[in-house]
Order: C-alpha cells, then structure tokens, then sequence
C-alpha cells in the first residue's frame, strides 16, 4: 500500500527521536537557531556558528554566539575602516538587544549607526562628498519606535545621543559635522525634511580644508568632478591620467554602493 493510500486514516502523526538523535541535537543545539535566526549578509549562519563553537567546552546561549559573531565583525570592520559594512553589523546588534528587550541599549546602537552614516566615512579611507552620503530611511522609524516605548521626549533622547556620540567618535577619524548639528539633523529626520541635512553636510563641506583632511587622517574625499585643461599637451595628458584613475575609483566607489544598498534593502524589506 502506497502512503498516499493510508496517509488519510492517520489522524495524530508522531515523531519519535532516537537517543542518537538526542545526542546530536543536544551537541549541535545552535545549529537550528542560527538558520532560523541568521543575518542575511553572512556574519551569523550555520557555518560561522559551527566553526565558532569548534573546540569550545563551554554551552553558550545562542545570543551569546550570535553577539560574538557580530562582535568580532565589528572589530575587523573597525580594523579595516569599512564604515558601510560597520554600520551594517551595528543594524544586527540593534536589532538583536531589541529583540531581547534591552530597548536603552538597542537606541544607543541605533544612534550610532546614524552618527556613522551622517559622518560621511565610507569603506576603506574614503570620506564621501555630500551627494554620496546615504542615510538608511529606518534607523529614524527604529529610533522613534524605542522613544515610544521608553516614554523619552526629545530632551532626553539628546542625553542618549550625546553618549552615543562620545562612544563612537572614539574610533571614527572623520565627521562632517559637530555634535549639535548632528542632533538637529536627527531630528529632522524624523519629518523626512531632507533638505536640512543636505544642506548642513553641505556647508560643512564647502567650510572644511580638504587637502589638510586627507593628509592628517591619511583620507580621501570622493570628488569625481574632474577639470578639462586644454591649455598645452601637457595638461592634456595630466587629464587623460587623472581621468583613467578617476574613472577606476568610480567604479569602484559605484560597486560598493550598489553593493551596500542591497544590504539596506534586504534590511529594510
């Protein structure tokens, strides 16, 4: 008899696990939560959970390892200068201590993961140009959601965010903008009004010596606004030089964008 023959006469189906069966699962209990529970750019899987408990005798929580795991990333990003990579890590430990109902901690990684975007620091040791800088549409939405549930008004969220701001400035080299206006442009931010925080980067940008920038945080600003001098033959090759360099860095600048709005938007879907 075929099961579809009998499958209809069995109203309660049963699973019996093995003892065997307990074992492996009782050994490998992270396994099942990291697949269910895993970041969508890789940090915390399957894979990064086995090989991080390999050789480990202790029983950590699976939020102690997905914690870890994020932890680490964070350090190497921080390492490597890669801000957009480093604010993503920062979205999976916010969304982690939200999970967990740590809200006041959550709304400290969320407020820095706004500073960092606002800071125009992007990876490697590039410092955008205003029309570069990208700001995730939700970290706002998750910051007012916190707000709301902690029952903080706008005076007290500016004590949050001045913590906030001392902790990450500790390891950012670089920020467009001062604490103050930081904060106003966080606030304006929650109205969608666009046009204040563009134009606060941007004075700033006019304001600042970039030549002094790049050579004492060892940056560069992505300006791909290249000048056409066609005074001698010379210039003329300076120009062909610069714009084949300049090119080369665009498109890789391009690929990194393209790159990091992909993760927003499996962040933000």
């Amino acid at each position: 008899m075929s099961p579809d023959k009998y499958k209809e006469y069995i109203k309660n189906p049963t699973i019996k696990i093995s003892d065997k069966g307990n074992e492996v699962l009782n050994e490998f209990y992270f396994i099942v939560p990291a697949h269910k529970n895993g970041s969508k750019e890789g940090i915390y899987n399957p894979a990064t959970a086995i090989h991080y408990m390999k050789n480990r005798r202790n029983r950590p929580s699976n939020n102690d390892i997905s914690w870890a795991l994020f932890a680490e990333a964070f350090a190497k990003y921080q390492l490597e200068r890669k801000y957009g990579l480093l604010c993503i890590v920062m979205r999976n430990m916010a969304s982690q201590l939200y999970k967990e109902k740590k809200y006041r901690e959550s709304l400290n990684y969320y407020l820095q993961i706004f500073i960092v975007e606002l800071s125009g620091l992007n990876n490697g040791d590039y410092i955008s140009t205003p029309e570069y800088i990208f700001i995730s549409p939700n970290t706002g939405d998750n910051i007012l959601r916190i707000m709301n549930i902690l029952e903080i008004d706008k005076n007290q969220l500016r004590d949050e965010f001045r913590n906030s701001w001392i902790k990450i400035n500790k390891i950012l080299p670089f920020h467009y903008l001062d604490q103050e206006t930081a904060f106003q442009c966080l606030l304006a931010s929650f109205d969608d009004q666009v046009e204040f925080i563009s134009e606060a980067i941007n004075k700033a940008y006019r304001n600042i010596d970039k030549s002094v920038i790049e050579k004492k945080y060892n940056l560069r600003f992505l300006d791909f606004h290249i000048t056409d001098s066609t005074d001698n033959k010379s210039s003329k090759n300076n120009v062909k030089a610069e714009t084949s360099v300049g090119c080369f860095t665009q498109i890789m600048f391009l690929l990194s964008v393209v790159s990091l709005l992909g993760f927003w938007i499996n962040f933000i879907l």
